[in-house]
C-alpha cells in the first residue's frame, strides 16, 4: 500500500493509492503463460533461483528493493545518480539537460550495457555483477512509485457538504508494465543462474581444434574473439539438449513479451502536429 499526501483547502490528506484497490489489471499471469508456451516439462529448470521471483507487484516491489543492503559506498553512489537524473545529465547545471524520463532511459541502457555487455557466455552472473544491477535498477525505478495521474472526485466535508477534489491515482500504464517487465528480468537471470554443470566449455583464443586435431585459425571471422563454444566429442546428452532448447525457446518467449510491450507503450504515445511536420518522409 503506497499513501500520498494530497492538498485539500487548509489541510493535508494522506490517501492511498494501492494499485489493487484501482482495479488495475497486472502481468501477474505473465510468467506462468511464458512459460506454459514451452514443451520442455522439468519444472525444476527454473526454479526461482535468482532471488526476486514474484506473484505480485507489491510482493516484486518488496523483494526486488530488499535483496541488497544499503552501505555508505552505496549513498554516496545514489547520491551522484539521482543528481544526474535531476540535472538532466548537464552536470555543469546548464540549460542543456535532457527531460527526466529521457535521462532515466538512458541511466538504464547504459547499467544494461555495463552489466550484460560483454556477458558472451552462458553462465551464472557474479553475485557482486548481480547485487548491482538489482540495486541500482531499483534506485532508476523508484520515482515511478510517485508518476500518478489526478482524477476528480468527490469528497464530504464536516458539516455535510459534498465538493469535488482531485484525487491522485496509480498510472496504468507504469503499474501494468513495470511489474511485467520485472518478471521478464527475473527469468532471465534464471536462466543465467541455471547455467552450471553444462556439458559445454569455452575456448579462448584465435584458435580452435576441429574433431580431427586440426587447428583452425577463427580470424576470419568478424568476432574472431568472442569465446567459442566446444562440445564433448562424443556430444551432449538428449536430456542436455533438450534442456537447451527450452531455455532457448524461454528466452525468445520472454524477447517476444519485452518486445509487445514496447510496440503497446510506443502506440499510445501521442504525437504531436510539429513532429508529423518534420518527419522524414
Amino acid at each position: 500500500m503506497r499513501d500520498r499526501l494530497v492538498y485539500m483547502g487548509s489541510t493535508f490528506r494522506t490517501v492511498g493509492i494501492d494499485p489493487d484497490e484501482m482495479g488495475i489489471i497486472t502481468y501477474d499471469g505473465l510468467e506462468s503463460c511464458i512459460l506454459n508456451s514451452q514443451s520442455y516439462v522439468n519444472t525444476n529448470t527454473i526454479s526461482g533461483k535468482s532471488g526476486y521471483s514474484i506473484k505480485s507487484s507489491e510482493e516484486e516491489e518488496t523483494s526486488f528493493s530488499g535483496a541488497y543492503v544499503t552501505r555508505f559506498s552505496d549513498v554516496e553512489a545514489m547520491k551522484e545518480t539521482f543528481s544526474k537524473l535531476l540535472l538532466g545529465e548537464d552536470i555543469t547545471g546548464g540549460c542543456k539537460g535532457k527531460t527526466s524520463a529521457v535521462a532515466i532511459s538512458n541511466a538504464i541502457t547504459n547499467l544494461a550495457a555495463s552489466v550484460f555487455g560483454e556477458l558472451w557466455k552462458l553462465q551464472p552472473l557474479s553475485e557482486e555483477v548481480k547485487a548491482k544491477w538489482i540495486k541500482e535498477m531499483n534506485w532508476l525505478l523508484s520515482p515511478t512509485n510517485y508518476m500518478v495521474e489526478l482524477v476528480p472526485a468527490k469528497q464530504s466535508g464536516t458539516n455535510g457538504s459534498t465538493f469535488k477534489i482531485m484525487m491522485p491515482k496509480a498510472r496504468a500504464d507504469i503499474h501494468v508494465n513495470i511489474p511485467a517487465l520485472l518478471k521478464i528480468d527475473s527469468m532471465l537471470i534464471e536462466v543465467l543462474d541455471s547455467m552450471v554443470g553444462t556439458k559445454f566449455r569455452y575456448t579462448v583464443g584465435n584458435v580452435r581444434k576441429e574433431s580431427g586435431g586440426e587447428s583452425v585459425s577463427v580470424k576470419s571471422s568478424k568476432r574472431w574473439w568472442f569465446p567459442y563454444p566446444r562440445v564433448p566429442a562424443g556430444g551432449i546428452s538428449e536430456t542436455a539438449r533438450k534442456k537447451l532448447i527450452y531455455q532457448g525457446n524461454l528466452v525468445h518467449q520472454v524477447f517476444k513479451a519485452a518486445k509487445t510491450i514496447n510496440e503497446n507503450v510506443l502506440l499510445e504515445m501521442t504525437v504531436t502536429k510539429a513532429i508529423c511536420i518534420f518527419r522524414p518522409t
